[in-house]
């Protein structure tokens, strides 16, 4: 394979990746192209939706394949470990059975989100 080959290959794989980017954030150049944002589109390209961009509070609305809407800003690094990386997943002999959860210190309350 040619030097040539290898740059298109790596010109076209860059111009999807910013084409699935300008889709999930719905063409706003304010998302897509800031760094800020990167990680959360990296996390949900496949498992969720943006709804809404608070461009006055800078607060994006997500809607996750649970259909579970999170408003986040860009401090949305514990959604990607709650939702994504799922580090609060129960073993199945606690969710097969009725339980109760006590969430000392919600803070924003994702943890209780993906929790009911």
């Amino acid at each position: 394979m040619k030097i040539l080959d290898v740059l298109k290959t790596i010109w076209r794989e860059y111009l999807a990746i910013d084409e699935a980017k300008n889709a999930f954030f719905h063409g706003c150049k304010e998302l897509s192209t800031s760094k800020k944002w990167n990680h959360l589109f990296r996390c949900f390209k496949n498992e969720g939706e943006l709804m809404f961009y608070d461009n006055e509070k800078k607060i994006v609305y997500l809607k996750t394949k649970d259909s579970i809407i999170l408003a986040m800003d860009v401090y949305y690094n514990i959604v990607c470990e709650i939702f994504k990386s799922k580090v609060y997943s129960l073993p199945p002999q606690i969710t097969e059975k009725d339980f109760i959860v006590f969430d000392m210190g919600m803070n924003r309350g994702y943890a209780s989100l993906y929790l009911c």
